[in-house]
């Protein structure tokens, strides 16, 4: 019997306002991207073969990692089936969220809203988890411990406090809540549908123009993964900044060729 040991990387606790967003603001392809963002939200996405071929042949931006080969190798994943479906199902069925209430210059309600959607999503009411989490291991038995339950509050407070005092685009918003909910993982599950439910929300984006991220994060090969580690562990957030601008600006794209055919 061959005993595997387990390498365990902690994450710490991330705390957005420690986060420049104004340099981050000013990037070439988040600037085009916070432009063209109206014109995503009447944009409509391709079914999932669609999606998987516009991925691989865009030429303007390439959503798998230079590390993605390494990354595929020592992970497995299993196609997000309806990911999508599922997740914009919840902007129709949450009253609030079917509204249009962040454009009144309201500001979002972070934990009322994760609690809402996380109890939408499971079936029954859900609480912030009181255990400790981790990723899948990876073929080399490495997997990511995410920050301990005690910290959770205080995170939370945290990226609501920057919500508040935001100043930049709503698209950066976006990316700053979805990346430090998932970074935190207040949930035992869910936390991934979330993150996209909020992406997709505070951009406006709902119906056709919901963006499957999840099969989109699919088709980058670890893509995704692989930014989101290095803004969380080395609090290096352009290229993940860039990724999602990318993915807005693949959604309008992909509906003006839709236009011309």
């Amino acid at each position: 019997m061959i005993i595997r040991t387990l390498n365990t990387i902690a994450w710490k606790p991330l705390d957005p306002n420690s986060v420049n967003w104004d340099a981050l603001g000013s990037l070439p392809l988040l600037l085009h991207a916070a432009e063209v963002l109206p014109l995503a939200r009447s944009a409509k996405w391709p079914d999932s073969l669609e999606v998987a071929k516009s991925v691989a042949v865009c030429q303007d931006y390439s959503f798998e990692h230079y590390l993605s080969k390494y990354y595929a190798d020592r992970n497995h994943t299993e196609y997000p089936s309806m990911r999508a479906v599922e997740e914009k199902k919840i902007l129709t069925v949450l009253p609030h969220l079917s509204s249009d209430y962040l454009y009144k210059n309201c500001s979002l309600q972070l934990i009322d809203t994760i609690l809402a959607i996380a109890s939408e999503l499971s079936g029954a009411a859900s609480e912030i988890r009181a255990v400790d989490v981790y990723t899948n291991s990876d073929s080399h038995h490495v997997r990511i411990k995410y920050p301990s339950p005690e910290s959770i509050p205080s995170t939370l407070k945290s990226i609501q406090k920057c919500i508040d005092n935001w100043r930049g685009s709503r698209l950066l918003l976006a990316i700053m809540v979805s990346i430090s909910f998932v970074a935190c993982h207040p949930f035992i599950d869910c936390n991934g549908r979330i993150s996209r439910i909020l992406f997709n929300y505070i951009c406006g984006l709902k119906g056709d123009a919901y963006i499957p991220l999840a099969e989109i994060n699919f088709f980058s090969r670890g893509g995704y993964e692989i930014r989101l580690r290095k803004a969380v562990m080395f609090g290096s957030w352009v290229e993940i900044v860039e990724y999602f601008s990318a993915v807005i600006c693949l959604g309008v794209k992909n509906s003006e060729l839709e236009q011309h055919v």
